[in-house]
């Protein structure tokens, strides 16, 4: 009798063993599936912000080539250095704010395989459009820092000593994705 009992407790244990590990399974997995669509919603969100910030960084970049790298001449390139530098501020402003919202897209994104199609192509095409953007801007600070060395060279030719300053920024040219290319360098 002792030796059925102790069968009948163990084959008892055994079930409550697998039952609680099916359920602790079962929940997990829940919570997994409930975290992972939380992530999704998440990376929509987030790259519906990066989209505006983009759309901000293409109205200013067709501002600054329109009035800017369109009209420049010598004559009004000193008048208007204060107003250019101030346009090249809030372009710059505006790319901070992109590399923020890229620096989480890559933290939501990264490693994660996600069910829904268009969040996986979100997270996919968000490297590329970032590194675009980035070095499209450092390639429109030396187009404009160049014009200003030929403005400078020029009054110093002339005999001027009228000088204007460059554009600083700390960017330089960037392989965001990793493919050993610079998209948007020109």
């Amino acid at each position: 009798m002792n030796k059925k009992t102790s069968l009948i407790l163990f084959v008892i244990g055994l079930i409550l063993l697998s039952s609680g590990l099916v359920s602790s399974f079962v929940v997990g997995f829940r919570e997994d599936k409930a975290a992972t669509q939380l992530r999704m919603v998440n990376v929509e969100d987030v790259y519906e912000t990066f989209q505006g910030q983009m759309d901000t960084f293409n109205d200013i970049r067709n501002h600054l080539y329109l009035t800017v790298f369109e009209d420049v001449y010598y004559d009004t390139l000193y008048t208007n250095d204060l107003e250019l530098k101030k346009s090249f501020e809030q372009y710059e402003g505006v790319v901070d704010q992109l590399s923020n919202t890229a620096d989480q897209l890559m933290e939501l994104c990264s490693d994660v395989y996600f069910s829904e199609k268009a969040v996986n192509t979100m997270c996919k095409g968000y490297p590329e459009v970032y590194e675009q953007v980035i070095n499209a801007f450092v390639s429109d600070v030396f187009l404009y820092n160049d014009n200003i060395e030929q403005y400078n060279q020029y009054q110093t030719d002339a005999g001027s000593s009228l000088r204007i300053e460059k554009y600083v920024t700390d960017k330089d040219y960037i392989d965001y994705n990793g493919d050993k290319e610079y998209s948007g360098k020109e």
